[in-house]
Formats: structure tokens, C-alpha cells, sequence
């Protein structure tokens, strides 16, 4: 598993296709915040 922990890499993600085998911190902590929020997650983000 390679991690994403800087914001140039989550937009190297989003703009070109890398495949599997990623964690993007950034997504994780969004979803993770939402969560504590007691917010509600989109569709995409209930599988991170």
C-alpha cells in the first residue's frame, strides 16, 4: 500500500490513473471529520 500524504500527490491521484493499492490522507481525514461532525458521507466515501 503506498500512502498520499501530502495535497500534490491526492492531485497526481485525481488527474491521472494510478491504480489500486493507494491510501489518500486527505481522503481520510475528510471522511473521518464528516464523521465526527456527525455529518453525512457521500456514496463514494462510505468504502475509505
Amino acid at each position: 500500500i503506498i500512502i498520499l500524504g501530502c495535497t500534490e500527490l491526492s492531485l497526481i491521484k485525481r488527474n491521472y490513473s494510478i491504480g489500486q493499492g493507494y491510501l489518500d490522507v486527505l481522503e481520510v481525514l475528510a471522511r473521518a471529520s464528516i464523521l465526527e461532525s456527525q455529518g453525512k458521507l457521500r456514496q463514494e466515501y462510505k468504502l475509505l
